[in-house]
């Protein structure tokens, strides 16, 4: 699957509603008058809260704009100080337009951002392509700029490029910029005529190096030159150091010989410690010193749910706390080899902590729910897991042993 592109928000009004653009009104009242939440809710209705909310899109839409207008013009803005190079040429878009009769698409060349980006009336007759319309988004795809809006009737999108000097010189050979000349016109590898205009509008569009993408966000304002969405697909699942390669385990996966079970919460949604281990990876263990033909991707040695390695509590000892004391992670007591210490220990806590925040966004026991719970601290809680695990070991084990697992499921000690 092709990676989809980061949308780097330049505009969207979408965020000045509901609870997102309350609570930006609510944070800029805060700042603003030095109150405390509390305080603006007590002093604002919420028709005024909401009033600001919109005082503060239309604000931030026309510092936008401006800063765009700057860029295409090759000026400086308020918000950069960089000079486009192409500043001045003229601006291609291309895109769609939906109205109460259908869709129309083309490609529209406009004097400067301003000119592209009119909204006045249909009435004026100035075939203008965001005429009648509100533009409520605005924003980049590596270096691609979009924007999108919406009138009465139908929605308009757009890509908007500008042309390069080499192409402002080949667009100025036009006559009243409208009509290629009477006697023709060669150019991008092609003769064109007198009623070509049409096909030579969308030749230039489509040559990069006469009409380029505008990398706005890039150039003024020093973002990568590609980013992309993260898929849920990429979340780290493997590390090795070491003999060790360390497997990671997210629920709804499946685990176990031949993928023969799935990690979820089952019997412990009942329980919360049990619920909170269990809405973290599972973390595998294998020995990849072991015979490659027969284990491809190591020996099998042990399992774990990742808060019983990450946070202290009555069930386990973090590996923070082992690496504190200078001791090792023996994975089973009765194989001496099997134990991880020194620097590939310290690997180990470094990639599970790296993972752990990017699926949780926190580490286990950091986080606190709308109950105010916590598994640090929590013996109650921490029992009542170990009771639960307990009852759900049966369960387990059968399966494991109609799949032929032969293997020891442990958490830290405790079987799973």
């Amino acid at each position: 699957m092709e990676p989809k592109p980061k949308e780097r928000i330049v505009f969207d009004e979408d965020s000045y509603y509901g609870d997102e653009g309350e609570e930006m009104a609510i944070n800029d009242l805060m700042e603003r008058d030095g109150l405390t939440e509390d305080e603006v809710r007590e002093d604002f209705t919420d028709d005024e809260i909401f009033n600001h909310q919109m005082e503060m899109k239309d604000f931030d839409y026309e510092e936008e704009m401006r800063a765009l207008a700057a860029f295409f013009n090759g000026e400086k803005s308020d918000m950069s100080d960089f000079v486009n190079p192409y500043g001045g040429n003229h601006i291609l878009v291309s895109g769609s337009v939906g109205r109460w009769n259908g869709t129309s698409t083309g490609i529209a060349v406009y004097k400067d951002f301003d000119a592209a980006t009119d909204c006045s009336p249909s009435r004026f007759g100035q075939g203008n392509v965001f005429a009648d319309c509100e533009i409520q988004k605005v924003w980049d795809e590596n270096g691609t700029l979009y924007l999108a809006g919406a009138h009465h009737d139908g929605r308009v999108s757009v890509e908007m490029r500008q042309l390069t000097d080499e192409g402002e010189r080949l667009w100025g050979q036009l006559d009243y910029e409208d009509y290629l000349p009477l006697e023709g016109l060669t150019a991008m590898g092609k003769h064109y005529e007198l009623g070509d205009e049409n096909r030579f509008v969308h030749d230039l569009y489509n040559s990069p190096e006469l009409c380029a993408a505008p990398r706005y966000v890039e150039q003024s304002f020093g973002c990568p030159s590609e980013e992309y969405e993260k898929e849920e697909g990429t979340l780290p699942h493997d590390f090795t150091t070491g003999k060790w390669r360390v497997h990671l385990i997210y629920p709804g996966e499946r685990y176990g010989l031949d993928g023969c079970l799935t990690y979820e919460l089952n019997a412990y949604s009942g329980v919360p410690a049990a619920a909170h281990r269990a809405s973290y990876p599972l973390v595998e263990f294998y020995d990849t010193s072991q015979d490659a033909a027969r284990f491809p991707g190591g020996q099998f040695v042990s399992r774990y749910y990742m808060t019983d390695l990450l946070e202290d509590d009555s069930i386990a000892v973090s590996i923070d706390t082992m690496l504190k004391n200078g001791n090792q992670f023996s994975l089973d007591g009765g194989i001496p080899a099997w134990t991880v210490e020194g620097d590939d220990l310290a690997k180990v806590n470094d990639f599970l902590k790296k993972s752990c925040m990017e699926f949780c966004g926190s580490l286990p026991g950091d986080e606190k729910g709308e109950d105010g719970y916590s598994l640090s601290g929590e013996a109650k809680d921490a029992t009542a897991s170990r009771n639960g695990l307990s009852r759900n070991q049966m369960g387990i084990e059968e399966k494991a042993a109609e799949c032929k697992e032969a293997a020891t499921v442990l958490a830290n000690g405790n079987a799973l």
